[in-house]
């Protein structure tokens, strides 16, 4: 049994007897009579909350310390095109708890964010490894120092050095995963209720009545528009990602063709602009407009594990191969109902399958159920009301569509 289910159990238990033991022991004296509900009621949330901070300490301190490599470097440079997650395997066995061991330093700019030109270092505090950032690398100069150099004149002059921290951009730090591919999918993939796309606003004509349409023509469209925006994005219904542990639609694929920007609207008539063409762009076939959305990822986040326990599956690869492998997409039947958000870390795993062990019992040979086995990482970067999409960090053998993804 996972550790913290283990634990909860244990909560739950033992408040089911603080309960009990609170009721007999107001009952003994008659008070629970006389007790208000809403006093009794706080003494067991009183007990409850106080049992949850023991428990949350007791947790927290029997997690291991994360693993360093054997291999693991003092210290590592950080060049452009480094990315977080490289790093991190470096130094530890799971790249994942980067965060646990990483020291943030105020005294420097932008702490949680390393950049190029940061040198990394190993070190070890009563025992227990850290991470830290050469403080030196973002300073241009001490504060307590004084530079002496000649003038014209070949006298000696002082001038007193003031400190300055290194100015740097967010945009220049260095990303958990590798941006570019993963902003380039974002820009051609969209994810909406089916609901959402049957609901948006249709392509009903061009402009004499042309059927194929491109950058620059104009197009009219019919249906509810959304009056905050000008800018919409044009789309195709694709495929429909099915959960295949419920055969529910879970969401649908909105392939983009273009790009397009109201000029004039009457009533539930628009006029468009087409300033973008993807694709093939067809006048009254189906094709919809939805409001553009900003849906780069930016790198300003960290890989962590989920806070709960998490199980499912891989619907989809994006790349439409029947295996894939390392930095190739994937999608999962889990989303942000789900507790997954930007920077969760699942293991992807291999089901286990059955075997007759007929050493055992070689008449009737039982089946026995192997256990199922980790075959790589994967990080969410985007998520939806029941699913997500997810990179692959690592993979031992090729990733498919239903192995399953949980805790790492």
């Amino acid at each position: 049994m996972h550790f913290l289910s283990h634990y909860r159990s244990i909560l739950n238990n033992t408040l089911l007897r603080l309960d009990a033991f609170v009721i007999r022991a107001l009952s003994r004296d008659n008070i629970i009579y006389k007790t208000s509900t809403f006093m009794k009621t706080s003494i067991l949330r009183y007990t409850a909350l106080l049992w949850l901070s023991l428990g949350s300490n007791y947790y927290v301190h029997a997690q291991e310390q994360p693993s360093v490599r054997a291999d693991s470097p003092n210290s590592h440079t950080v060049v452009k095109g480094d990315t977080l997650w490289d790093i991190s395997a470096k130094f530890l066995e799971d790249p994942w708890r980067w965060k646990e061991i990483w020291q943030d330093n105020s005294q420097i700019a932008n702490p949680d964010l390393i950049y190029p030109g940061d040198v990394i270092q190993l070190v070890f505090v009563d025992g227990k490894p850290q991470l830290v950032v050469n403080n030196d690398t973002r300073y241009s100069s001490s504060s307590n120092t004084s530079d002496s150099s000649p003038n014209n004149n070949g006298q000696l002059i002082t001038v007193k050095l003031s400190p300055k921290i290194r100015s740097e951009s967010i945009k220049t730090a260095i990303p958990a995963i590798p941006l570019e591919r993963i902003n380039a999918f974002l820009s051609a993939n969209r994810i909406v209720e089916e609901s959402e796309l049957d609901n948006a606003p249709h392509i009903i004509a061009g402009q004499k009545q042309r059927i194929l349409l491109g950058a620059g023509d104009p197009l009219y469209a019919r249906g509810n528009f959304n009056n905050t925006s000008v800018n919409y994005g044009i789309y195709s219904k694709g495929k429909e990602y099915i959960d295949p542990e419920t055969e529910e639609v879970i969401g649908v694929q909105a392939i983009s063709l273009g790009k397009a920007k109201m000029t004039k609207q009457a009533d539930d008539i628009g006029t468009f602009i087409i300033t973008q063409s993807l694709r093939e762009i067809r006048s009254g076939g189906g094709n919809r407009l939805l409001p553009n959305q900003e849906r780069e990822i930016t790198s300003n986040f960290l890989p962590n594990p989920p806070e709960n326990e998490v199980t499912g599956t891989i619907v989809n690869t994006e790349t439409g191969l029947s295996q894939v492998g390392r930095l190739d997409v994937v999608t999962l039947n889990l989303g942000r109902e789900d507790g997954l958000k930007q920077g969760t870390i699942l293991g992807i795993y291999k089901i286990g399958g059955e075997i007759k062990d007929s050493f055992a019992e070689k008449e009737t040979p039982k089946k026995i159920e192997l256990p199922n086995e980790r075959a790589g990482l994967l990080m969410v970067f985007e998520t939806f009301k029941h699913m997500s999409f997810a990179i692959v960090l690592e993979s031992e053998i090729g990733v498919v569509i239903n192995d399953k993804v949980g805790n790492p």
